[in-house]
């Protein structure tokens, strides 16, 4: 397993709650998301596409980037010690990912209420170093990470 960066002083044990809480979705891990930096309201992650992630276009399917922005937004609200699950997810396809390079996704909280969050997240391909997507999330908030 490797490293995840920290940023901002976030704090250590809300860290490892939050690496524990991503190392146990299943989903995550069967898509292949790799966590990679958290910071304050941010997250940064990595994807290397596969043939079984691709459409009939041989691109990465719309439905793997759409899942990216989602882990990378509830990911980004958790570093603000809070339980999210998504209500509404709002995505841009610019280009198309390609399995040829890894994908990085970033994300960031843009507000954080009692019961409503709002993130942001972006989706570029690093060998081509172009724009694939962007998308903004609301989530409800479940109360305090545990």
């Amino acid at each position: 397993m490797s490293t995840v960066k920290i940023k901002d002083g976030l704090d250590s044990h809300l860290c490892e709650a939050i690496i524990n809480f991503h190392n146990r979705n299943p989903f995550a891990q069967l898509l292949g998301i790799k966590l990679d930096i958290l910071g304050k309201g941010f997250s940064r992650f990595t994807f290397q596409g596969t043939k079984e992630h691709t459409n009939p276009f041989s691109t990465i399917h719309g439905g793997v980037t759409a899942a990216l922005g989602d882990v990378a937004m509830a990911t980004a609200l958790r570093t603000k010690g809070i339980q999210v699950v998504t209500a509404e997810l709002t995505i841009n396809y610019i280009s198309p990912g390609t399995t040829d390079g890894e994908l990085d996704v970033i994300a960031k909280a843009v507000n954080v209420g009692k019961t409503v969050c709002l993130a942001e997240f972006c989706v570029h391909h690093l060998d081509k170093n172009h724009l694939v997507a962007t998308g903004r999330g609301i989530f409800v908030n479940r109360g305090p990470m545990e």
